[in-house]
């Protein structure tokens, strides 16, 4: 995956506005790439450890500007953007770009969030493969997968969510059944332990 940080020291824009606790995360949704979903997977990654945020953004990046991980996309590799919350236009591309306008501790969150996305993307096991729900009329939703030897969480949301909600997890196999959960009603995914959740289908 590509992790693009461009425009990520500061917190505030010249209308007073600030967020010292919120970095965005842009995401192309192109099916050729993981990149939504790796968005999704950094979301929750840095919700449950916290206290600082990912804000997702469903675009691929801001208007009239364009990062270094649109190109990663357009060949089909996973990349997204991470981008400070409030933008300071006059501190961009010029001469007023100077080390005395970061906000150093804002900063150091950024990082701290690359690495620990890295880290468990570092450490994930291969993911699961042909990921599937069974096509049958139930109130219980089972879905199973080709085994890549890993330990598997599952995760959940309700279909008008755009994160995810809540992850389980269920060991080393290759199969498994949620009880009570319509499979209309909700989206699943199963991914390996630090890896980006592949969805159910």
């Amino acid at each position: 995956a590509v992790l693009n940080n461009d425009i990520i020291g500061s917190d505030r824009n010249t209308l007073g506005q600030f967020d010292s606790r919120e970095v965005r995360l842009f995401s192309d949704a192109a099916p050729l790439t993981e990149s939504r979903e790796l968005a999704r997977f950094a979301e929750w990654l840095i919700r449950t450890a916290g206290p600082f945020k990912i804000k997702l953004v469903f675009r691929p990046d801001r208007y009239l500007r364009g990062g270094d991980h649109l190109s990663f996309n357009e060949l089909g590799f996973t990349a997204v953007r991470f981008t400070e919350v409030y933008e300071d236009f006059t501190h961009q591309h010029n001469a007023r770009d100077l080390p005395e306008f970061v906000n150093y501790p804002y900063l150091a969150n950024v990082a701290t969030v690359n690495w620990r996305l890295s880290e468990a993307l570092a450490s994930a096991s291969e993911p699961p493969t042909d990921v599937r729900i069974e096509r049958k009329l139930s109130q219980d939703t089972a879905i199973g997968w080709k085994d890549s030897g890993s330990d598997y969480l599952l995760y959940v949301r309700d279909t008008a969510s755009p994160v995810w909600q809540k992850a389980y997890s269920i060991g080393r196999v290759n199969n498994f059944t949620v009880t009570g959960r319509n499979k209309d009603d909700y989206i699943f995914a199963i991914g390996a332990r630090g890896g980006i959740p592949v969805i159910a289908k």
